[in-house]
């Protein structure tokens, strides 16, 4: 599972330092972490200041 969610990062990555491509080359696969982490921080937060 985490392999899975890793893989737009690593792909980025890969390209970025094998490939030699620029950071708007790879923007596009970082919005599906962007769209994990909007969703999973907030509710995380909400847990844990409210958690009794």
């Amino acid at each position: 599972m985490i392999q899975k969610n890793l893989k737009p990062a690593r792909n980025s990555l890969r390209q970025i330092y094998l490939k030699g491509c620029t950071i708007s080359d790879v923007a596009f696969n970082f919005l599906p972490m962007l769209t994990v982490a909007a969703i999973t921080l907030p509710v995380a937060a909400y847990f844990f200041r409210n958690i009794d």
